[in-house]
């Protein structure tokens, strides 16, 4: 009986996972579908840079897989959309240079990041200074 309850709840929670990353690779798909429309290109002129295959790529646009990382990192090149506009992260209220400083902020690894902080906090801290000042 145990080993019954245990199979059932990995059924269902690979069911619930499943059915969840669908819905977002469906979502995904959709965005980079409507980019591509936005920048007049076929699936193949995008697919080929990717690497992969006109049904692959369809795939992906489809929502029947989704996209690697690897991938995703390349779109915003081909498209010229963010990787934030595929995510569906809302970055409106930012500027395209605060929109890229962002997604650059978000690749680095921990340290560097703590670095750019740092660097940014100082460079802020005198620009207040100097508006102080006048």
């Amino acid at each position: 009986m145990y080993i019954f309850n245990v199979r059932q709840f990995l059924f269902c929670a690979t069911s619930i996972i499943i059915s969840g990353m669908s819905a977002l690779a469906k979502q995904i798909g959709n965005r980079i579908k409507t980019a591509r429309l936005a920048a007049e290109l076929t699936q193949e002129e995008v697919a080929a840079p990717l690497g992969i295959g006109r049904a692959a790529y369809s795939n992906i646009e489809n929502g029947h897989s989704l996209v690697t990382v690897d991938h995703l990192l390349k779109l915003p090149a081909i498209l010229h959309k963010p990787v934030t506009h595929f995510l569906g992260i809302e970055t409106e209220n930012l500027t395209p240079a605060e929109a890229e400083w962002l997604e650059l902020y978000r690749i680095l690894p921990a340290d560097a990041k703590a670095l750019v902080l740092g660097f940014v906090q100082v460079a802020a801290q005198q620009a207040r200074e100097r508006a102080q000042e006048r």
